[in-house]
C-alpha cells in the first residue's frame, strides 16, 4: 500500500526537470549518436566535396574529382514522389463515419485542411523539405501546433463625419492619434485594429535537433519526444520566459550536421552582435508521466533552457499537460522493430565511394598518356630544365645521339575495361537504390533499348520508389488528421474556402463528427499517357460488357470522365462535368428503355424524311414536264407565225424552215425528258440554249448548200 501511495503522489518541478533532463540525454538521433554520426556522412556525401571519405591522394597533379551518386539519388527521386501528393487537389481525403451529414462535412473538412496546408501554410515548401529530410537523413520531421497570431491594421480617413466615426469604433477600430478639422468641419485622422486568433501552423523540423526515446520502435509512439534547438536572448524573452537566472553569456553550438546542410566549412553562423542576440540553448521535450499521481501517465510539454526547468517572467513553470505531441515523422525504408531505418542516400555511398575512385583513377591514366613519363641518361649531359619544358618547338639540349639520351617511358592505357566497371558501378548503384537512369529521362540511350526491357527496368524503380511514397502518405495522413483537430478546437471564426471554384465559409468549430482519414494518391498508376490508355479501356469495358449486365451506372460514367480528366492534369473537374447525374433516367433499365424510345422515334423521322424525300422528287419531275411543254407550245406558235409571215411575202424563196422547226421541237422534247429526269429549270434552259444554237448552225449551213445548188444549173 505504502508504495502505491508513493507511486501516486503528484510530481514535483524538480522531479519534472530531472526525468526530462534524464530522458533527453539518453535520447537517440542526437548528434554524437550513431545515427548523427550517419546523417552527417550522408550529408557530406551529398555535398561532394573533396574532403573526408572522399578527399585525393596528397600528390600534386593528381585528380580530385566526386561522384555525385548520393545528391543525384535523392534529387532525381523527390520530384516524382513529391508530384503523387501536390500533382491532385484532394491527395489526402477526409471520409465520414456513417452519421447523418458526416459526408458533407467530411468534404467540408478536406477543403478547409487542404485551405489550411496549402494557402495559409506554404504546404509546397514544407513537403519538400520534409520528404528530402526523409530521403537524406533516414527520418524527416514535422510539427504542427496552434498559437495566437496578432494582425494589425491601420487605415487613414479624410473628410469623415463624427457619425461616421463613431460607427467605425463601433466596428472595432480604435483612433491611433487625435483627429484634426479640416476647414469644412470634417475630420481627418487614422485608427487601428488589433485582431488576434488562433492559427495552425506547419513546418518541417531538421532531424539533427529531434530527439527520441532511446526505447522507441518504428510502429510505436515514443515515450519521449524532443527538439533542440537554440534562440536569441530577446526571442526568449518575447515568448514570455525570465532569463535572469541564466546568465549572459549564452551558448555556442557545435553543430556539424547543421553546417554541412548549409555548405558551411566553419562555425560563423553564430556570431553575436550584440548581447541580446546571444544564443541559449533550448528543449522542449514531451514525455509521458503521471505528473498528478492519478496512476496513468500523460503527455507533457516540458521546456528546458540551457538544461534547466525554465520559468515565466510571472515565475510559473514552463510545463504543462497536453492531449499529444505536435510531430510527425516519415522514414522511406523502415526497419521492423527499430525506430531509425535507412534511406535512399545510404544505399549511394558505397558506389559513389567506388566510382570517385574509377574515374579518377581513368582521369590520371588519361593524363599520364598525354603528358608521358620521360626517361633521361645522365651521362649523356641532358639538360633537364629543356626536358621539363614541354614548349612547342622548343629544344633539349644534351651530347650524343637522343636516342641513348632519352626515351619516353610508355603508360599503359586502361581502355575499355575501365569504362564497362564504371558503367557496372552506375547499375549496382541502380539497384541499391531503387532509382534508375530510365525512369529519370536522363539516359541519352534510352531510345535504343528495347521498349519492354526499359519498361521492365522502369517498373522495377517505380515500385521501389512507390512503396517509399506509400510510408509518405501514412505521415501525411496523421498529419492532416492533427491539423483537423487543432483547427476544431482553436479556430472558431468562418473563413471563405474555395470548393469546385466558389467560396464558401467554414468554421472548424462547428463539425460534430469523426472522420477517418484516407490518401488519394496515384500509387503505381504509371505515366499520364498510361493512365490515360488505362481509363480508355477502362471506358470500352464499362461501356461494352458493364452496361449490358446492369453494373454500370451513370454515376460511374460521371466518375470516369472526372479521372480522364484530372489524368489530363486539369484542376477542378467539376468544370467540366456536374458532381451529380442530371437528367438521366435513375436506373440502367430505365436508361435502356429510354435508348429504345429514341431509336424508335429517330426510325419514324428517318422514314417521314425519305417520304418527303420522294414526294419532292416527283414535284420536281412534275414541274420540269410542265415547264417543257409549255416551251414546246410557244416555240410551235413563233415557228408557226413566221410562217405565215413568209408566205405572205411576195417572191419568197424556197428554204427550209419547217425543217428547222422539226429540228428545233426534236431538240425541246429532248430537253423536256432531260428535265424529267430530275435536272433544275436553269440547267435545262441551258442546254436549251446550247442545242438551238447548234440547230440555227446547221440550218444556216443546209441553206447555204441549197443555195449553191441552185446556182450552179443557172451557170451552166
Amino acid at each position: 500500500m505504502a508504495d502505491g501511495k508513493d507511486r501516486r503522489k503528484k510530481m514535483t518541478d524538480e522531479e519534472i526537470e530531472t526525468a526530462a533532463r534524464e530522458a533527453l540525454s539518453l535520447s537517440l538521433g542526437g548528434p554524437d549518436t550513431d545515427i548523427g554520426q550517419a546523417r552527417l556522412r550522408n550529408l557530406e556525401f551529398y555535398n561532394a566535396e573533396a574532403k573526408g571519405e572522399l578527399a585525393p591522394p596528397e600528390v600534386m597533379d593528381r585528380s580530385d574529382f566526386v561522384a555525385t551518386d548520393v545528391a543525384d539519388t535523392v534529387e532525381g527521386m523527390l520530384p516524382q514522389i513529391m508530384r503523387m501528393f501536390i500533382g491532385s487537389g484532394d491527395a489526402v481525403e477526409f471520409e465520414g463515419q456513417g452519421q447523418p451529414g458526416a459526408e458533407q462535412e467530411a468534404k467540408l473538412a478536406t477543403a478547409y485542411v487542404n485551405h489550411l496546408f496549402y494557402v495559409r501554410n506554404d504546404g509546397m515548401a514544407v513537403i519538400h523539405d520534409w520528404f528530402k529530410d526523409a530521403l537524406l537523413q533516414k527520418v524527416g520531421w514535422v510539427k504542427v501546433w496552434a498559437e495566437e497570431d496578432a494582425e494589425d491594421s491601420k487605415q487613414k480617413y479624410e473628410g469623415v463625419t463624427e457619425e461616421q466615426l463613431v460607427m467605425l469604433m463601433q466596428d472595432g477600430w480604435q483612433l491611433a492619434e487625435d483627429p484634426e478639422v479640416d476647414e469644412q468641419g470634417a475630420l481627418n485622422f487614422t485608427v487601428r485594429k488589433e485582431s488576434r486568433r488562433k492559427c495552425v501552423k506547419v513546418q518541417a523540423v531538421s532531424p539533427v535537433s529531434m530527439r527520441v526515446d532511446v526505447n522507441a520502435r518504428w510502429d510505436d509512439t515514443p515515450a519521449m519526444i524532443g527538439e533542440v534547438f537554440y534562440k536569441r536572448r530577446f526571442q526568449w524573452e518575447e515568448d514570455g520566459y525570465d532569463l535572469s537566472d541564466i546568465g549572459t553569456t549564452g551558448d555556442v553550438p557545435s553543430d556539424m550536421e547543421t553546417l554541412e546542410m548549409l555548405g558551411e566549412s566553419q562555425d560563423s553562423t553564430y556570431n553575436v552582435p550584440h548581447e541580446s542576440h546571444a544564443l541559449f540553448k533550448g528543449a522542449e521535450v514531451y514525455i509521458q508521466l503521471d505528473a498528478d499521481g492519478d496512476g496513468i501517465a500523460e503527455w507533457l510539454k516540458v521546456c528546458l533552457i540551457e538544461d534547466k526547468l525554465a520559468y515565466y517572467t510571472d515565475g510559473k513553470p514552463a510545463w504543462e499537460m497536453v492531449d499529444d505531441h505536435p510531430y510527425v515523422w516519415i522514414c522511406p525504408i523502415p526497419r521492423p522493430h527499430s525506430f531509425f531505418g535507412d534511406c535512399p542516400a545510404d544505399r549511394a555511398i558505397e558506389p559513389q565511394k567506388l566510382r570517385t575512385r574509377t574515374v579518377r583513377a581513368i582521369e590520371d591514366n588519361m593524363l599520364l598518356t598525354v603528358n608521358q613519363r620521360t626517361y633521361v641518361n645522365t651521362n649523356a649531359n641532358v639538360n633537364v630544365s629543356d626536358v621539363l619544358d614541354s614548349r612547342a618547338g622548343g629544344l633539349v639540349r644534351g651530347q650524343g645521339p637522343y636516342q641513348e639520351a632519352m626515351a619516353p617511358i610508355v603508360q599503359p592505357s586502361l581502355g575499355a575495361p575501365a569504362y564497362q566497371f564504371n558503367e557496372y558501378i552506375a547499375s549496382w548503384a541502380e539497384n541499391r537504390t531503387g532509382y534508375n537512369r530510365y525512369s529519370a529521362g536522363t539516359d541519352q540511350n534510352a531510345l535504343n533499348k528495347t521498349k519492354g526491357g526499359v519498361e521492365l527496368l522502369t517498373a522495377k524503380a517505380d515500385m521501389r520508389m512507390e512503396l517509399m511514397a506509400r510510408f509518405f502518405g501514412v505521415g501525411m495522413r496523421k498529419l492532416f488528421a492533427k491539423m483537423l483537430k487543432l483547427a476544431i478546437q482553436h479556430q472558431n471564426v468562418a473563413e471563405m474556402v474555395a470548393i469546385n471554384g466558389q467560396f464558401v465559409p467554414i468554421n472548424p468549430s462547428e463539425f460534430r463528427n469523426q472522420f477517418h482519414v484516407k490518401i488519394n494518391v496515384g500509387l503505381g498508376s504509371g505515366s499520364k499517357e498510361q493512365q490515360m490508355t488505362r481509363i480508355m479501356a477502362l471506358s470500352q469495358m464499362m461501356v461494352g460488357m458493364g452496361q449490358p449486365a446492369g453494373v454500370v451506372q451513370p454515376h460511374h460514367i460521371a466518375e470516369l470522365l472526372r479521372l480522364a480528366i484530372e489524368a489530363n492534369e486539369f484542376k477542378n473537374p467539376e468544370r467540366f462535368v456536374d458532381p451529380q447525374p442530371t437528367g438521366m433516367p435513375p436506373t440502367l433499365q430505365a436508361f435502356q428503355q429510354m435508348q429504345q424510345q429514341v431509336q424508335q422515334q429517330m426510325q419514324g423521322m428517318q422514314q417521314q424524311l425519305q417520304q418527303v424525300s420522294q414526294e419532292n422528287q416527283q414535284l420536281k419531275a412534275e414541274k420540269a414536264a410542265k415547264e417543257g411543254e409549255l416551251a414546246v407550245k410557244n416555240r410551235a406558235v413563233d415557228v408557226q407565225a413566221a410562217k405565215v409571215v413568209r408566205e405572205s411575202q411576195p417572191q419568197a424563196p424556197q428554204d427550209n424552215s419547217t425543217d428547222w422547226a422539226k429540228l428545233d421541237i426534236a431538240r425541246f422534247d429532248s430537253i423536256t425528258k432531260r428535265m424529267a429526269l430530275g435536272l433544275q429549270v436553269d440547267e435545262a434552259e441551258r442546254q436549251f440554249m446550247l442545242d438551238h444554237a447548234i440547230a440555227q448552225h446547221n440550218a444556216m449551213m443546209a441553206e447555204a448548200g441549197h443555195m449553191v445548188a441552185q446556182q450552179q444549173p443557172e451557170a451552166q
